[in-house]
């Protein structure tokens, strides 16, 4: 096991005052056959000084200031980390953020769990939410659960479970190849791990202790204030594109299309999409004539009751 190498790419932007204590948080793992690849997203403080410092401390970490052919953004940042991990033969990718902190047994509880089993894909564990370095406690153990008549694609896609990139350990193999959409700027996580578990329906372990620790702040844009709408300009469009590619490869699930007939009647309504809805559940054998029309009064009750609250709320 110890001969595994593990790549993990770290992607930092404007994070001189916090990035000292992941870096040292990745120093103190207790396994100790890892790369860290510091990605630098055009950053204007003194972070190239405080990584500068770890580069003299231990060669495992390496820097690198993302390419200006790049877009601005985590996804870009992780895509280019992506591209310099192809050059590396690696057994396992961990990604990482220049503000959170990782358990010393990390990479070791997540490796092992891998190691006995051969066919996982990936490795999750707990995690938590901190704000400062104090608050830490660092013998939790968390709660994993996933619904047993659920797939992970299917938890993940309607937030019955949600992690974060940094939470999973991947397979090399597994994950070389994530491409990471760099027009979102909020939920590329969520897209691309829904798609990517529901096609894939990978193998995997959970490790029940807490090994992840995300910190809380308002400079995070899951966070901070949407003055610039990021977040709710994305959430519409991140839908969409989702829905898109379950669409296009025929791989929806009755909690799919649940999920997406939800969304698209109620919170975000698209006669366009509840159409395509429909055509895929009259055609899907998962689907009887009972579903169908469950499914035709739904849209017909939405209909007229749309109709009457438009009338109503037209003062």
């Amino acid at each position: 096991m110890q001969h595994s190498k593990v790549i993990i790419l770290l992607a930092t932007h404007n994070r001189a005052h916090l990035i000292g204590e992941t870096l040292n948080s990745i120093l103190a793992q207790t396994y100790p056959n890892w790369e860290c690849l510091i990605i630098d997203d055009f950053s204007t403080d003194n972070t190239s000084e405080i990584v500068n410092q770890f580069l003299t401390k231990d060669p495992r970490f390496s820097y690198y200031q993302k390419p200006s052919n790049y877009n601005k953004g985590l996804s870009a940042s992780r895509n280019y980390g992506l591209s310099l991990a192809k050059q590396r033969p690696s057994n396992y990718i961990q990604f990482f953020d220049d503000d959170d902190l990782m358990h010393p047994r990390k990479l070791e509880l997540q490796i092992s769990s891998l190691y006995k089993n051969p066919q996982s894909k990936f490795s999750i564990c707990g995690w938590s939410n901190f704000k400062e370095y104090r608050e830490i406690n660092w013998n939790q153990i968390g709660e994993v659960k996933i619904k047993r008549n659920l797939t992970l694609g299917e938890s993940f896609l309607i937030g019955d479970i949600k992690f974060v990139a940094q939470v999973p350990l991947f397979r090399y193999d597994y994950a070389i190849d994530f491409k990471f959409d760099e027009d979102l700027f909020y939920a590329e996580e969520w897209a691309l791990f829904s798609m990517h578990f529901l096609l894939d329906k990978p193998d995997f372990e959970v490790v029940k202790e807490v090994l992840f620790y995300r910190r809380k702040h308002k400079a995070s844009v899951t966070e901070g204030n949407d003055e610039n709408f990021i977040i709710t300009k994305t959430r519409a469009i991140v839908q969409i594109k989702v829905f898109n590619f379950l669409t296009k490869r025929k791989i929806h699930t009755r909690k799919t299309l649940s999920f997406f007939t939800r969304y698209f009647l109620i919170y975000s309504y698209d006669s366009n999409k509840i159409g395509i809805i429909k055509n895929v559940i009259r055609s899907h054998h998962l689907f009887n004539i009972f579903d169908r029309i469950r499914l035709n009064t739904t849209i017909l009750f939405h209909f007229y009751f749309r109709k009457i609250l438009l009338k109503m709320t037209n003062f």
